[in-house]
């Protein structure tokens, strides 16, 4: 628990640093300090993608990225020492939270072995890693086993971080550091905000973490909550940029658009957020009379460079841009099969429909085959609680306001989520892609309720002013109390054999492998590694397949870095 906490403490405060060197580059002025540890997440990210290409992600490559981070500390002091100097108790008081969320989170993740529940973890997240780590980008790596063509940012960032002490133990430290940031952002706005929606609307999504805490505390480098929790920020940000805005608007649409960007390029999740939250920011400039193409560029020049690095890194692992759509087909001799990658799309899609041993008939007999087991799984777990809440909660909100909306910005706001969770149901309706766009449609409902009934919201707010720090302290208790005992509840139903690890943590293990020649007709033959039970490969040797191709040859006599391609 120590060293996850050492090493969460650290990191935050290095991506905190990092995002603060881009504000003081762009010379923006965030109005949520907090917003700096995802802007410093997104500069991380892309560093290591673009070295990627070129060298392996090594302790080089770690110190090299600390450059950004040393350049932010001055910003980052400076912004620390106006808040010490207008209230100095509420800065302290922000701190010692911020160090509690960090060791509750430590504490839920401080599993002493490392857990069978982290199954695609085991199954690719740690390959790529360590692909990453020993050899960078790899041509055709998606051609050894589709999965390990998944080029997500936060598997990038994994790569990055994962030496020295913390060697082998990054699954543990991740998700904590992206909880507390979490949690940091939206206690900031619910105390600080002078935006009654933004407050309201941070209230509701403050909650995310402790949920977060029950599914996902455990050692794991899942990646679809980073991802979508993305989207809460992006939504408070919205609120800000649509019916707050600042004079000098476009840096707020750049930073908005990268927000949305860092949540597509740590899982292909948003794409309906892709396309709206631009399409709004644009829309907007139009309506106050500021577009022009040199404000349209500079609000896309991040998100779009992250995109061509992410279809860059894609051609090289798989041969396609898009991956895993299979359009655009760039003619290199390590291009994937076609089959492959199907196959690839039909899994991810019919399990996210119907979780079982006959999961492929879900993608070919259509909804009336799959629709009622669906129900049934989805329903019997946490996730039923966590979905439908929201959802009535969100409705019973919107239908009180929905003759109140009106213009682009109040629709489009309320065409976000539901567009949202109408294409997650139609293309992998796994509670995991998608449960946070349920509790965006709440927070969003509950902040234009608010909007709507100002007035008796801050009347109540107003009764509460004379007593904040109080209330404050008693929020934030309460909040840690639920953190801890979604921990404990977690550790309880998880693995009952829970031991937990006080100063140092597990590693994650290799699995139980054994050797097979590759021999291919004028090709030079070579060892691979195989799972000995099941399909995953864990922190095994490299290079580590659940299944062979039977065509598969490397590009490069005795270098695995060369890559792999399909020979007829």
């Amino acid at each position: 628990m120590a060293m996850i906490f050492v090493f969460e403490i650290l990191y935050f405060g290095t991506f905190c640093a990092t995002g603060f060197a881009l504000f003081s580059l762009l010379k923006y002025e965030a109005r949520n300090p907090f917003l700096s540890f995802f802007m410093g997440v997104f500069v991380f990210g892309l560093l290591g993608e673009i070295i990627s290409l070129f060298i392996p992600l090594d302790e080089r490559v770690l110190l090299i990225c600390f450059a950004p981070a040393l350049y932010g500390v001055i910003p980052m002091l400076r912004v620390l020492r106006r808040a010490a100097i207008s209230n100095k108790l509420c800065l302290i008081y922000s701190l010692v939270f911020l160090c509690v969320w960090a060791a509750l989170f430590a504490f839920t993740s401080s599993w002493k072995t490392w857990p069978a529940i982290s199954y695609d973890t085991d199954l690719y997240h740690v390959q790529v890693v360590r692909w990453l780590n020993t050899y960078g980008t790899v041509p055709g790596i998606g051609n050894l086993h589709n999965r390990l063509a998944n080029g997500s940012m936060w598997l990038v960032i994994s790569a990055m971080l994962n030496h020295w002490p913390v060697q082998g133990r990054v699954a543990w430290c991740m998700n904590p550091m992206w909880m507390t940031a979490l949690t940091a952002y939206f206690m900031y706005e619910i105390w600080s905000s002078e935006c009654l929606m933004a407050r309201i609307y941070a209230l509701c999504s403050v909650f995310a973490s402790v949920y977060a805490n029950i599914i996902w505390g455990f050692p794991n480098l899942y990646h679809d909550f980073p991802s979508l929790s993305m989207l809460l920020i992006t939504g408070n940000e919205m609120i800000y940029f649509l019916y707050r805005a600042r004079n000098n608007d476009v840096k707020d649409g750049l930073i908005l658009c990268t927000c949305v960007s860092l949540s597509f390029l740590i899982k292909s999740l948003s794409v309906v957020s892709v396309i709206i939250i631009p399409s709004l920011v644009v829309c907007s400039f139009f309506d106050r009379g500021k577009m022009s193409w040199s404000r349209l560029v500079l609000i896309l020049s991040l998100p779009i460079t992250a995109a061509c690095i992410l279809c860059v890194r894609n051609v090289i692992m798989s041969g396609y841009p898009l991956f895993p759509v299979s359009k655009f087909l760039v003619a290199v001799d390590w291009a994937m099969s076609s089959q492959s990658l199907l196959r690839y799309v039909i899994d991810v899609r019919a399990w996210a429909r119907m979780p079982s041993s006959d999961y492929l008939e879900a993608f070919s007999k259509g909804i009336y085959f799959w629709f009622l087991p669906w129900m049934k799984h989805t329903l019997s777990g946490s996730f039923s609680i966590l979905m439908l809440g929201p959802l009535c909660l969100g409705g019973v909100a919107w239908a009180f306001i929905w003759r109140r909306l009106s213009g682009f910005k109040d629709w489009g706001m309320f065409a976000w989520p539901v567009a949202s969770i109408a294409y997650w149901f139609w293309f992998a309706p796994d509670p995991r892609f998608g449960l946070e766009f349920f509790w965006i449609f709440f927070a969003l409902g509950m902040a234009f309720f608010a909007r709507s009934y100002q007035d008796v919201v801050q009347q109540t707010i107003a009764k509460l002013s004379s007593m904040k720090m109080l209330v404050g302290l008693t929020f934030e208790i309460t909040f840690c109390l639920l953190i801890f005992l979604g921990g404990s509840v977690l550790h309880h139903r998880k693995q009952s054999s829970f031991h937990m690890e006080w100063i140092s943590t597990g590693v994650i293990s290799p699995r139980q492998v054994k050797k097979a020649t590759i021999t291919r007709t004028g090709s030079m033959p070579f060892t691979i590694y195989t799972p000995e039970n099941g399909d995953q490969c864990g922190d095994a040797n490299l290079p580590c397949t659940p299944e062979v191709d039977e065509h598969l040859v490397m590009r490069k006599k005795g270098d695995l870095g060369a890559g792999f391609r399909l020979e007829e």
